[in-house]
């Protein structure tokens, strides 16, 4: 935590039974750490994944020293930002995105979240490419069975989402890049929330670099 007097560990074990991957999340005092034997963590949060994507991904505490931030998923749904008061132990799903978050950052109040989302797979087909075939490329042999072209890990889109959704729907503004951002950079968002960071590709070279 930023004054350092609290930490938080993630653990993850498989449960072959029902086909998921369990995560807990437990809290230690720093102090408690010191003695010996020292005592036992508080398990603020437990959840289950039954894709191959963590849960309690990348936690990030904001300057009130109580909440957390991570990137987490329910069974069965798509990864989300999430947010944890971890003296309540109350938890918050904060993004309601159609598709799997890969990254986020927010302001210092946790009130503003940029993030960068999956973008859909497409369908290779449609009236075109059933009339007039498709060239194979760069698809993949997977692709071409499923007949969609699947979205690739370090490629995503850009939102910004002000406010947490308190009714169950995706308030989330897409912002449009000229250049191709990099999805391998996590968007930075500044403490205020008015300003953002990002790493893109150059969609073209100077003319005298020829």
């Amino acid at each position: 935590s930023p004054d350092q007097t609290q930490m938080v560990v993630v653990l993850r074990r498989g449960n072959l039974s029902e086909g998921v991957t369990e995560y807990s999340l437990l809290h230690y005092r720093s102090g408690d750490l010191l003695q010996v034997p020292a005592p036992q963590p508080d398990v603020i949060l437990r959840m289950s994944s039954s894709s191959n994507r963590e849960v309690f991904a990348s936690p990030t505490w904001l300057p009130d020293n109580r909440t957390l931030l991570f990137l987490g998923e329910r069974r069965g749904e798509e990864r989300q930002v999430f947010s944890v008061d971890v003296p309540t132990r109350t938890l918050k799903q904060l993004t309601r995105s159609r598709t799997s978050v890969l990254s986020y950052s927010a302001s210092a109040d946790g009130a503003s979240i940029l993030y960068m989302a999956e973008q859909p797979p497409s369908d290779i087909w449609d009236a075109v490419t059933r009339r007039r075939g498709i060239v194979v490329q760069k698809q993949s042999l997977a692709e071409l069975m499923a007949g969609r072209l699947l979205a690739s890990p370090n490629r995503g889109d850009l939102y910004y989402l002000a406010g947490a959704s308190t009714d169950g729907t995706d308030h989330a503004r897409r912002i449009e890049v000229p250049d191709r951002v990099d999805g391998g950079f996590t968007p930075l968002l500044s403490p205020d929330g008015r300003h953002a960071l990002l790493r893109v590709f150059a969609s073209s070279a100077p003319e005298k670099w020829r």
